[in-house]
């Protein structure tokens, strides 16, 4: 990948260039290998799969704690509400929002619903006498 940038009065611009530039070796010779080669470098996909897709997650678990817990604390405090954050296995971000007075959401409340919009799994019910809003964001499914 190549980035290009371009700035000048008034003007900034960006071009990321993702199109191949060179053919890999492994295009050229992957018909070549011999089973056990093939097995070997099969097993060596599903590592650097398994190494990727867990990056993956654990920078959408950060990005969940840089971008929308702040949102979720503005409205916890404007709000008056009691605001918990949990990370839990499998890269699971368990958020909850508890008020006794009840939860509301305004027309210019558009950050806080761009995090709902995020959320694998929203729950509206009461406890104890409080409305409790309860946000699962899942990491591995979040493509960040």
């Amino acid at each position: 990948m190549r980035v290009q940038s371009v700035t000048g009065e008034n003007m900034s611009r960006k071009v990321f260039d993702y199109r191949a530039q060179e053919q890999m070796e492994i295009d050229v010779q992957f018909d070549q290998l011999d089973t056990e080669q093939k097995r070997r470098l099969n097993e060596a996909l599903e590592q650097i799969q398994q190494e990727t897709a867990q990056a993956a997650a654990e920078r959408a678990v950060r990005w969940v704690y840089e971008t929308a817990v702040p949102i979720l604390r503005r409205y916890a405090e404007g709000s008056g509400s009691l605001l918990t954050v949990e990370v839990q296995e499998g890269n699971l971000v368990i958020a909850e929002l508890r008020n006794d007075k009840g939860l509301y959401l305004r027309g210019e409340d558009v950050a806080l619903k761009s995090v709902l919009a995020l959320a694998a799994f929203a729950e509206v019910s009461t406890q104890d006498g409080e409305v409790v809003l309860s946000l699962t964001f899942d990491g591995e499914k979040l493509e960040i």
